[in-house]
């Protein structure tokens, strides 16, 4: 049988299984004698059994044939709900997940799955002893890509990235406290990035003998090959150094966090994304056109060719319209993998958690919900990580023990607002300023003139973290710098507010679509530019004799607050711009996260929903510009990205 032609309709169905299981998995937790639970996730394996028997992937219909025996157990009542039950079917569907993302690359006999099988089959024959997690646990290092590319960035710096393998002695009586000594000479020497097994297994004792550790250090191997060999109970200590390019991703089977930070297929589009894209800018085109047309149309001046203009422009909006919204799906595409992830997470740190989802039914582009699953997985692995406090520390500190994350997306005009929240201890701003003094990443001066707001969006820099300890649930040194930059790519804005001892608050801004947006276009000089309209907080004529100006930068005042005011002309040397001199000056108002900033411009045309084009590979990135467009009179207007130059 010639599977290729179908691979792409099985894979969707493979996503929308798998979804079905994880999303009722957790249902079934909760609710044990849900007997319309059992049968939905019944279901969803059998479907998948057969499909995957039809297309001749057997590792993936065994896997499945063997949770379905499980699951009938279970719906007659030989078997009953119980934590080292679920944990076996969880790790079951995770490996479904890696198998789904290998078939489509051809690597389905890559992945082994003999232990996951035999683990639901003890439950089957009644044999359910515990299992050592190590049994089956490779101690190949895997990492996330955002660690990849810290390593990279560290490596391209001088720094080298080394495996650190360590062997204790059989008869080791203090696992735990061996192995806090051999990290603690390992930090003394370079930065940890990930160790196999976990920080949390080490520490628990969870692990036979042996555990490699990835570390980036400016010191040779020898130093750590002689610290660590000086350690009592230390049988071998060997250093690795791996070919960068070598370096093997994550594919953990024993947590969902992978799980969430797969890109995220939708469910319910059947059309191939490309086609989507082709005809969003085939509708473009005909935007672009459609303003050309009403251009003519004013200086032709005739009745019926103007009729004819507003029927295809009342068209080609609704067309547009209809476009966009095939492509738009709600965010609950991304919000349905959290659940699991804070599951998970909560049993390896021993917290307690409740994840609160709102607004799931907000849509957003189908290209803005593939890029901000990753975000979102750090955001709530910090969370859950350096936020929330372990029961115990809440109970002293007069809260609930179950810490509480709060997910939620509402629209605001033409963007989508995405927060997350949680009421754990919140950033203690004399170590956010602290550690900004040390890494040098502000001066003194400056950082006794910046306010809460801006000392908190410090923590959005390279390299920065509060965290002091080791551990690898919300990585080392990487991360919210990430986020920011995946944000600021896909037009938006992030912004963090926090409360010591109360919870933090971090906020994403988001456009509904990429590809039309709706603009201020503006003359400076000879030139004209487009400014995002989601940026614009107001317009206003503002007089000379309302400038001032504070340490060489002038500013004026809005509503009772000091703006500084940036002349565009000069910023982007535009030539042939009005004079400074003139009397009256047409400001817009812009609002880059927190802060509001005046822009100079000689004059304000009209507002106008352009397409967004790509300078193309020969101008690349240039700062400032987010890209061009077309206007209606075949000018060609330079988009403008002012969180850069601002």
């Amino acid at each position: 049988m010639e599977t290729s032609q179908y691979l792409s309709v099985f894979m969707d169905e493979c996503q929308e299984h798998l979804l079905t299981l994880n999303q009722s998995l957790l249902e079934l937790e909760h609710e044990p004698d849900n007997d319309s639970v059992l049968d939905k996730i019944f279901r969803a394996a059998h479907t998948l059994k057969g499909a995957s028997a039809t297309m001749g992937f057997n590792k993936m219909a065994n896997l499945t044939h063997a949770m379905e025996d499980v699951l009938g157990k279970l719906r007659s009542k030989e078997l009953t709900v119980t934590p080292e039950l679920m944990n076996t079917l969880f790790e079951a569907v995770d490996s479904l997940e890696i198998l789904t993302a290998t078939i489509s690359e051809g690597k389905e006999e890559d992945i082994e799955i003999t232990g996951t099988i035999q683990d639901l089959h003890r439950f089957v024959s009644g044999n359910i002893e515990p299992v050592k997690t190590e049994r089956r646990q490779s101690l190949q290092l895997r990492y996330l890509e955002t660690e990849i590319e810290q390593i990279k960035n560290a490596v391209n710096e001088g720094a080298k990235i080394y495996h650190i393998n360590v062997e204790l002695v059989e008869d080791c009586l203090l696992k735990g406290a061996r192995v806090f000594m051999v990290l603690r000479e390992i930090e003394k020497l370079g930065t940890i990035i990930r160790s196999i097994p976990a920080v949390k297994d080490l520490e628990d004792e969870n692990f036979d003998t042996k555990f490699v550790v990835g570390v980036l250090s400016n010191n040779p191997p020898d130093d750590f090959v002689k610290n660590i060999t000086n350690i009592m109970d230390v049988e071998k200590v060997s250093v690795d150094e791996p070919v960068l390019n070598q370096l093997q991703t994550e594919k953990r089977q024993d947590s969902a966090v992978d799980h969430a930070e797969k890109k995220i297929n939708t469910q319910t589009v059947r059309v191939e994304i490309k086609k989507l894209d082709d005809l969003m800018n085939l509708v473009g085109e005909l935007v672009i056109s459609r303003s050309r047309l009403e251009s003519i149309g004013a200086m032709v001046r005739s009745k019926d060719l103007d009729e004819v203009i507003e029927q295809i422009g009342r068209l080609t909006i609704d067309l547009r319209d209809s476009v966009m919204k095939s492509r738009m799906i709600p965010v609950e595409t991304v919000f349905s993998r959290f659940p699991r992830l804070v599951r998970d997470l909560a049993k390896e740190l021993n917290k307690e958690i409740e994840l609160e989802i709102r607004g799931g039914e907000t849509e957003l582009d189908r290209t803005v919900i593939d890029e901000i699953g990753d975000p979102l997985v750090h955001i709530i692995r910090n969370a859950i990580d350096h936020g929330l406090e372990t029961p115990e520390v809440r109970e002293r500190a007069g809260k609930p023990r179950q810490g509480k994350i709060s997910l939620e997306a509402r629209q605001e005009g033409n963007n989508v607002i995405i927060t997350v929240k949680d009421d754990g201890k919140g950033f203690e701003l004399e170590k956010v300023k602290e550690k900004a003094l040390r890494k040098g990443l502000v001066t003194p001066e400056a950082l006794a003139e910046m306010r809460e707001e801006q000392i908190l969006e410090l923590t959005f820099l390279p390299g920065f973290s509060t965290a002091e300890n080791v551990t690898d649930i919300s990585g080392r040194g990487v991360g919210m710098d990430v986020v920011r930059d995946k944000v600021n790519s896909l037009g938006g804005m992030v912004n963090i507010t926090s409360v010591y001892g109360e919870g933090s608050s971090i906020s994403i801004r988001l456009p509904l679509t990429l590809a039309i947006i709706q603009t201020l276009v503006v003359q400076l000089g000879s030139e004209i530019y487009a400014i995002p309209s989601s940026y614009i907080e107001q317009i206003t004529s503002l007089n000379r004799n309302e400038i001032k100006r504070i340490r060489q930068q002038e500013v004026f005042m809005l509503r009772g607050e000091v703006v500084p005011l940036i002349r565009l002309q000069d910023l982007l040397d535009t030539p042939g711009a009005k004079n400074h001199a003139i009397e009256e000056l047409d400001v817009v108002v812009l609002k880059i996260g927190d802060r509001l900033i005046g822009c100079v411009v000689d004059s304000l045309l009209r507002q106008q929903d352009v397409v967004i084009k790509s300078l193309g590979g020969y101008l690349g990135a240039i700062k400032g510009i987010a890209g061009a467009t077309i206007l209606g009179d075949g000018r060609v207007a330079l988009i403008l990205d002012l969180r850069e130059v601002a």
